[in-house]
Formats: C-alpha cells, sequence, structure tokens
C-alpha cells in the first residue's frame, strides 16, 4: 500500500485528519530509497509525523521482502510513541504484525528462576511463576503485574554475554527472549532500540549471519530505519566498550567459590583483584588541602598501562585459572548445576577477553580510561568506585561493515545537518558518497510562532564575571516577562548551580514554581514542569534532547552558552588529537571539524524543545554573544529555524507579554 492510499485510510480512522506535505514528502522519499536499496538520511521537524512515515514504508516493504523491518529509536519515550502508532496501524492494515524485542537482560530468565528459592528472592516466587505461564506473557521486567524490584532484577536476568544460548538450556525451548525474538522473525515491523541493534550486529558479526538461536538478538532483517540517529554513535560507542569495576570481577570470584564448594578460595583469588585496582587508583590525581581531586577521569596512557600491567596480568592468570577450575568440576546432568556452570563459563570468558583487550589492542583503535565516582548502592552506603573502561576510537567502520553493508538504512532526526551539510554525521557514522539525503520542510511558522534571542553581553571567555552578569540580568526580564513557563538549559552542573543559587530566591518571590534536574528522576521532573504551567526548570544537556513539553507550559527556552562538547571527555580528546595529528590548517583542526559542528547540533536539538505543535509559540534566547562575533557563528545561525532574530532585550520581553494578550 502506497503512502497515498495509507492516507485515504487515515482520513476514514481520523476525525478531522488532514494530508500534511512534509510528511508526504518524506514517506515518498523513503520509499523510494528502500525500493533503490539506498541508503538515505532524513532530516524532518518535530511534528513532521516521522513514526507514521516510517512504519508505512517499513511495513510494506516488509512485505515486499518477506523479511522484517527494524525500527530503532534512542529513547523510551519514542520506542513508547512507536508502539502506539503502530497499535493503531493495525486496524488499518491487515494483515500488519509488529513486535517489540529489547536485550536479553529485560526478559525473565527460566533456568535462574528455576535455580532461584523464595528465600533468595524478594518477589512471590510462584506468583511470578504462575504469570509466566499464562499464555502471551512476554516476560518483559516492565510489563510484569507482580513487583520486580531491582534486586530481584539482578537475581533474575541474564545477559547476551552470559546466556549459553537455547541449544544449551534446558529452558531453551521455552525461552522468553528467544519467544520475543521468535514473534519478531514473524513479524512485519520490530520495534528495537540502538543498543540493541548494535549488540545484534555484534553478534552476529562473531557467529556470522546465519548464527544459531541463542546469538543474534534480531532475526534477519531486510531494512533498517534508525530514529534519533543524531544519537547513534553515541550508543554505539557505549555499546562496543566496557567497564570493568573491583566488585564485578570479586562478584565472579564469589559466585564461582560457591559453586565450586571452595569459600577458601575467596580470600586468595581476590588479592590480585584489590591489588589491579588499588594500582589504579594510584594512578589517579590526589586532591589539594584534603579536598577530593576535581579530575575523576584520566586516560590510560601507554605509560601508565605500564605501570598496572603486571597487575593486570595477574588478574588474566586468575581468570584462566578460574575456567581451568570450572573445566575440572565434573557434572553429568543437564541439570541446574550444568547450567549455573555454562552461565559462569561464558562471563570468565568475557571479562578475560575484555582484559586482553586492554592490554593488547592497538591504542590507534580503542580508548582507555580510568574513571572514579560515587556510588550509591540500593543498599548500604554510597562508596568510591574505581573503573577500568575502554570503547572504540570511532564507530563508523564498524557500523558500515556490520550494519550498512548488509541492508539499506534509513536515518532520520530533527538534526542531522548543519544548514545542508550532513557529511559530519555521514562520515562519523561510516557513510561515504553513497548516501542520498533529504532535508523535509518544517510543519511549523517560525516568524510568526518564536523569535530568537542573542543579547549582547560580555564573552564568556574574555570576561567570565562580565558574562555572568549579564546571563543573571537577561534571565531575571525573561522569566518575569514568561510568566515561569521557562526551561533553563545550562552547559555544566557549575553555571547551573550557580544560576540556581542567584536566581533561585528571585524566581520563588515571583511565585513560580521552582524545579531542578536532580532532585527527582528527569521523566518525573518533566511531567511535573508540563503540568504547572508556570513552572521554572533548571536542566543541563540531558533535557536538550527528547524533551517534549506542548503547549503554553513552555514559552521560553534559555540556553546559557554554546554547548561545545566536554574538553575534559576522555573518548572526545582522543578523537581530537587524531584529528590534529593529521591537520595542517586551522580549518583541519579538531575545533572546526568536530567540537564546532558537535554544537550545534547540540544547539539546534536545544533549539527544538520551543515549538511542538502548530500551536506553540515562544522564544529561544541564547545568551552567548560568540554566535554573533565568533567565525563559526554565521554558519549555526543559517542552520536555524527561521524565525527572526534580536539583541533587544525590551523587544523579547515584549513579544513574550503579548502571548499572553492573546
Amino acid at each position: 500500500m502506497s503512502w497515498a492510499q495509507a492516507e485515504e485510510r487515515f482520513a476514514t480512522k481520523f476525525q478531522g485528519y488532514e494530508s500534511r506535505p512534509p510528511q508526504r514528502s518524506l514517506a515518498t522519499t523513503i520509499e523510494q530509497a528502500l525500493e533503490e536499496g539506498a541508503h538515505l538520511a532524513a532530516q524532518a521537524p518535530c511534528g513532521t509525523g516521522k513514526s507514521y512515515a516510517a512504519q508505512v514504508t517499513a511495513i510494506d516493504y516488509a512485505k515486499y521482502t518477506g523479511r522484517p523491518v527494524v525500527l530503532a529509536t534512542a529513547t523510551k519515550a519514542l520506542q513508547d510513541q512507536y508502539i502506539r502508532d503502530a497499535e493503531d496501524l493495525q486496524e488499518l492494515y491487515e494483515p500488519f504484525r509488529f513486535a517489540v524485542v529489547k536485550g536479553r537482560s529485560n526478559y525473565v530468565c527460566l533456568a535462574k528462576l528455576d535455580e532461584l528459592t523464595p528465600q533468595d528472592l524478594e518477589v512471590d516466587r510462584e506468583a511470578l511463576w504462575t504469570e509466566l505461564k499464562e499464555t502471551g506473557a512476554s516476560g518483559d521486567f516492565d510489563q510484569l503485574t507482580v513487583a520486580i524490584t531491582p534486586y530481584d532484577k539482578g537475581k533474575l536476568s541474564t545477559s547476551s554475554e552470559e546466556c549459553p544460548g537455547a541449544g544449551d538450556c534446558p529452558f531453551g525451548t521455552v525461552c522468553l527472549a528467544e519467544r520475543a525474538k521468535a514473534r519478531a522473525q514473524e513479524s512485519h515491523v520490530v520495534i528495537a532500540n540502538h543498543a540493541l541493534l548494535v549488540t545484534d550486529a555484534i553478534l552476529k558479526g562473531v557467529a556470522g549471519p546465519d548464527s544459531p538461536v541463542g546469538t543474534a538478538l534480531l532475526p534477519d532483517y531486510s531494512a533498517v530505519i534508525v530514529d534519533e540517529a543524531h544519537e547513534l554513535e553515541e550508543y554505539t560507542t557505549g555499546t562496543l566498550g566496557s567497564k570493568l569495576t573491583e566488585r564485578s570481577l570479586t562478584r565472579l570470584a564469589n559466585d564461582i567459590a560457591d559453586f565450586m564448594e571452595e569459600s577458601a578460595y575467596v580470600a586468595a583469588a581476590v588479592r590480585p583483584v584489590a591489588a589491579l585496582f588499588g594500582a589504579l587508583e594510584d594512578q589517579m590525581p590526589a586532591g589539594e588541602n584534603g579536598r577530593p581531586a576535581r579530575e575523576n577521569t584520566i586516560a590510560l596512557s601507554a605509560e601508565i598501562l605500564a605501570n598496572v600491567g603486571d597487575e593486570i596480568l595477574a588478574v588474566i592468570e586468575l581468570l584462566r585459572g578460574f575456567e581451568e577450575k570450572l573445566a575440572q568440576k565434573k557434572i553429568w546432568a543437564n541439570d541446574q548445576a550444568s547450567q549455573k556452570k555454562k552461565r559462569l563459563r561464558r562471563r570468565n570468558e568475557s571479562l578475560t577477553r575484555k582484559l586482553e583487550n586492554i592490554i593488547l589492542a592497538d591504542f590507534a583503535d580503542l580508548v582507555r580510561w580510568i574513571e572514579r565516582e560515587t556510588v550509591t548502592p540500593r543498599r548500604g552506603d554510597p562508596f568510591t568506585q574505581i573503573s577500568l573502561n575502554f570503547a572504540p576510537l570511532t564507530v563508523g567502520a564498524f557500523l558500515r561493515g556490520h550494519i550498512w553493508n548488509r541492508v539499506p538504512a534509513v536515518l532520520m532526526s530533527a538534526t542531522l545537518a548543519v544548514g545542508n551539510d550532513f557529511s559530519f554525521l555521514a562520515e562519523r557514522l561510516g557513510f561515504g558518497s553513497d548516501l542520498k539525503t533529504f532535508d523535509c520542510e518544517s510543519p511549523f511558522d517560525f516568524p510568526s510562532q518564536a523569535l530568537t534571542y542573542i543579547p549582547d553581553i560580555p564573552d564568556p571567555k574574555k570576561d567570565p564575571s562580565g558574562y555572568r552578569a549579564g546571563v543573571t540580568a537577561n534571565l531575571i526580564e525573561l522569566v518575569k516577562a514568561s510568566n515561569g513557563r521557562a526551561l533553563l538549559l545550562f552547559t555544566s552542573w557549575t553555571s547551573l548551580n550557580q544560576a540556581y543559587q542567584s536566581l533561585g530566591p528571585i524566581i520563588d518571590s515571583m511565585g513560580h514554581r521552582i524545579l531542578k534536574q536532580g532532585e527527582r528522576p528527569n521523566k518525573q521532573l518533566a511531567q511535573i514542569f508540563a503540568e504547572d504551567e508556570h513552572s521554572v526548570l533548571f536542566a543541563v544537556k540531558s533535557f536538550f534532547t527528547g524533551v517534549d513539553i506542548k503547549g503554553d507550559s513552555l514559552r521560553l527556552v534559555v540556553m546559557d552558552k554554546c554547548p561545545f562538547p566536554v574538553p575534559s571527555d576522555v573518548i572526545f580528546k582522543a578523537r581530537c588529537d587524531v584529528i590534529d595529528a593529521k591537520a595542517v590548517r586551522f580549518k583541519d583542526k579538531s575545533f572546526s571539524k568536530l567540537s564546532v559542528p558537535m554544537m550545534a547540533l547540540s544547539l539546534l536539538q536545544g533549539f527544538g524543545r520551543l515549538i511542538r505543535t502548530s500551536t506553540d509559540r515562544g522564544v529561544v534566547a541564547i545568551l552567548d554573544p560568540r554566535l554573533k562575533t565568533a567565525f563559526y557563528g554565521s554558519r549555526i545561525l543559517g542552520a536555524f529555524p527561521n524565525a527572526p532574530i534580536t539583541q533587544s532585550l525590551p523587544e523579547t520581553t515584549a513579544f513574550l507579554r503579548r502571548l499572553d494578550e492573546g
């Protein structure tokens, strides 16, 4: 069914439905790309209707090829929207089947549930068994009616690294994760997330495209549509990387000792682990005058690696000893003990491989670092944790080799390009000249709906104190004119806390409720902000994207500075070093090639928080004069939605006040 035919059905189902030209253009462009087997980057603003455009074309392509299409999102909120829209589409299409697939650890592991006693769990074990035996029960922790605590989830879940596979598990034929994958195989559309898409590609890359049941997470799909594609690089980096902690290693040692019934073995086993993480902590900078050190991450340089190399090798030898012990344990029946042994061997193999990667991988391919963080467990007191981390320097080659070369791909987002230039993300994600691009027309009338305000205040680099005074003065007048209804976005926690301390009492005296990120979960904060029409929310970068506040609860979005990447971020710095080592001219250096494009995409995401529907009105204020004075400013301003730009505070406050006058 073509998009034109789908629109006819929409008109009969949705009261007052009107065809939207931008949505039609997006859908027909995706249709054409899939028909040609081409890769497409489609930039489409909020309000275009990307979900329906993607799913309708995906359904038709899946029916044509006989294989499902994967739709991958970054956030749970957008994934939930795709699910709701898919449910609506089921009433229009006959037949149309869709499935939601999550990582293996999101489903109850029946083998673990069988092993555990009622005393091992906080949940009622028999009630959980009863629910899981019901026809159609998914086993997804989020969908269970019995209450599952984080403690229970940790006991009952199994990762892809730990799972021995359906063929080697007595519950393989009824495995809940495998059941979800089987439903996906019979579906037209499979809804997943970025991390699952990448994890599936890793598993298929290890085991081959025809990997056995229990290895891959997704079925053999015919195409992939990636929404929120501007976040794919970050999710891929995180999925391909790893974090090792002292707790993860000592927990494995304890579990193996319990299994082997050699409790005295634990003390000897954990000594090399403690020695390794003590050596890692010694490499971290110390604080001054009794205060904590400001640096909580340092790169694992060749010099530092040499300093801790003996300790890493000792732990690798320890893990190899674990494998020998497990291999010698004789278990004859395919019973609970056999399954536990298989899972322990898989965990041990995974940790050994990760540590070997730390030692053997080329510094040109991998970023390695030590991190110190405060952990607050569900039970017990907070503690300082040292971790050993690694991640790929780049992800483009992996994505191209394991996904793009296999199937046609469609990337969608409200921000894929700076102006009309898609080259930055295309290169980062591993595309070449074979990538088609499409910039969808906005459904909104920005000249009448919005105003962009960039004040003439001191430069934050040249005059920090004058800049802070200018920010404070502007924020007071802007929040007063908008009568609350303000999302205040800051590029650092330090800036947020300074503004909160100085402005909080003033905003409170205006009668507005003040919300601060960190005081509640982000989802709850966004809900309170949306429901309290005159509240003010102080937030940092995680609110630059994915927040969908419609209507009069949001009239003002303020960004304190251009959101440049954090220079101390280890992965970012390593990527900058590679670019700078090859650069001859300034325009080829990392600031122009990496920092500015990353900042521009974040800035455009922040701008997108304001106008979410055709009736929204308001101001985006960017309190950074460098957009008017720096060499990169004109390029970025040219990529903004075509709302008028002003440097006049009186004009801006008058615009906000007129919105209350109707």
